[in-house]
């Protein structure tokens, strides 16, 4: 029984295997990039979420859709430096959802999107 049970925790990653030198490692924040973290996400109606930007500056354009493609949200922000912060709200009523952020920089080049979760 002590066997079966310390076989599921090291399949399921709980517990290192016996003969792993070295566990793997993390993956990357799931809503984050080189460029842009988001955070918190989820987040629930009627807060504040934050753009944590980490790119050159200049004018971006942050677009928010449903997965289906209806543009719920944008907003034009102006990035400065490399550690800015831009803060973005959801209203209350705002069905929950997964909905898609797109990001466009300046110049309408490098479009790239993030998932949010509105719980």
């Amino acid at each position: 029984m002590k066997k079966i049970i310390i076989d599921t925790l090291s399949a399921l990653g709980i517990l290192p295997e016996k003969n792993t030198p070295n566990p793997p490692p993390p993956p990357p924040p799931p809503h984050s990039n080189n460029e842009l973290t988001i955070f918190p996400n989820p987040i629930v109606r009627g807060s504040t979420f934050r753009l944590s930007w980490n790119t050159d500056p200049g004018k971006y354009r942050l677009t928010l859709f449903t997965p289906t493609g209806i543009l719920v949200q944008e907003q034009t922000v102006q990035v400065d430096n490399n550690a800015q912060t831009t803060s973005w709200n959801i209203p209350p009523r705002m069905p929950a959802g997964i909905y898609i952020i797109r990001v466009i920089r300046p110049g309408g080049t490098g479009i790239y999107a993030r998932e949010l979760v509105v719980e």
